[in-house]
């Protein structure tokens, strides 16, 4: 299970692309078109009304940026982009308190602001393999969670759904959230968004995409200069050695107190 979430943004691309791939072959078959909803609408309605609809999809995406923006100030760079799970302690603040998972839930949005670059049953199996391959993560980070924090972790799960955010019951973690440290490891996501505005309201040039494409990379690379600046020493692991010799548990970190404790011993 820990593979899923090691190799989360890999796992999370590919299923986006097989999932595509795979709805946009049956589009084809089933209607005879692989051509994206804004174009259908561009057919039927006119320029203008396709710009709209891209430009809407952009208004989603962004939406999902700025949940992922509120979760990522409340965990930070180091836990974001990490490979195994980090946390500053139990963190239920923020967004946390409304659902278990908003970073993954801003992932659905982003994706639904796609909608009009996509055939409609494309979108569908991208969504869906997303779930599938977020879903393999979650599993991996709640049995994380549960080893460290048993008591309150049962408690948040009880009063905090996995998906479908609710008004907060659970109380919430004392953690003053960082906007720095959650911006740093939301670049590139607010890259892809401002992408989805400039095809919204560029010029209709095919000659507006490598622009784009640019814009993309060079966003993606001030991401990977700045996501070091962004681990700072506040981030304390999960599970510890304790954990890390016992076959019968996940590898993982403990708590700053519990690692000295077992190096003394």
């Amino acid at each position: 299970m820990q593979f899923w979430y090691r190799y989360r943004i890999v796992t999370f691309t590919v299923a986006l692309w097989i999932g595509g791939a795979i709805g946009t072959a049956i589009n084809a078959r089933f209607f005879g078109t692989t051509l994206p909803i804004y174009m259908d609408v561009a057919w039927n309605w006119g320029a203008l009304a396709a710009r709209l609809t891209i430009f809407g999809g952009a208004c989603i995406a962004l939406l999902g940026a700025l949940v992922r923006l509120w979760g990522s100030s409340y965990l930070g760079g180091a836990s974001v982009w990490s490979t195994t799970p980090h946390t500053q302690a139990f963190v239920t603040a923020g967004p946390f308190a409304w659902v278990r998972n908003p970073l993954y839930l801003g992932n659905f949005l982003i994706i639904l602001g796609f909608f009009a670059n996509a055939t409609p049953l494309g979108l569908l199996g991208s969504i869906i393999g997303l779930a599938v391959a977020q879903h393999y993560a979650v599993i991996t980070e709640e049995r994380m969670l549960l080893i460290a924090h048993e008591h309150d972790f049962r408690s948040y799960e009880q009063s905090v759904a996995r998906w479908i955010p609710r008004i907060p019951q659970h109380a919430s973690s004392p953690i003053t959230p960082s906007l720095r440290l959650g911006f740093l490891a939301e670049i590139y996501t607010f890259g892809i968004v401002l992408a989805l505005f400039l095809w919204a309201l560029g010029p209709p040039s095919h000659g507006r995409l490598p622009l784009l494409a640019l814009l993309l990379g060079i966003v993606a690379q001030i991401a990977i200069n700045v996501r070091r600046r962004a681990m700072e020493p506040t981030i304390r692991p999960l599970l510890g050695p304790e954990f890390i010799s016992d076959g019968n548990h996940t590898p993982g970190y403990c708590q700053t107190e519990q690692c000295e404790e077992a190096n003394r011993s």
